[in-house]
């Protein structure tokens, strides 16, 4: 009768099967789950950077539509909402006075901060928001 380790050496033994495989699974398997993983985080913080520059528009556009406010108190109030959240954001936030009454103001912030994932991408978020003060 042979012993275990005598059959260990001979081709199609059921216990040499698996040998090698667990790299094999890893890149087959690991790698792309974790770039589906990557993706999703970038996706999530691209999503997060547009939800603070929709929100630095809005106070903007607010500030500006209350009585005496104006475009600096607008710039000043969008330029604190994001900083407050964002400290090293480059935010850049333009007020426009439209048609359709002294309070009617518009506000876009263009927001563009690094991530870093994939060897530090920026990402640009830009928001556009118009209040009116009635």
């Amino acid at each position: 009768m042979s012993t275990k380790s005598e059959l260990a050496g001979r081709p199609g033994n059921v216990g040499n099967s698996d040998r090698g495989s667990a790299p094999l699974e890893f890149m087959m398997v690991g790698l792309p789950l974790l770039g589906i993983a990557l993706v999703c985080t970038q996706l999530i913080l691209a999503s997060y950077c547009h939800n603070i520059a929709l929100d630095a528009a809005v106070e903007g556009a607010t500030a500006a539509a209350v009585a005496n406010g104006g475009s600096s108190a607008g710039e000043a109030a969008a330029l604190n909402a994001v900083v407050s959240q964002l400290p090293n954001a480059s935010p850049s936030v333009i007020l426009v006075r439209k048609s359709g009454g002294l309070a009617t103001w518009q506000a876009s912030v263009t927001l563009q901060t690094q991530v870093l994932l994939f060897g530090m991408v920026a990402i640009t978020q830009t928001a556009e928001v118009v209040d009116e003060n009635q």
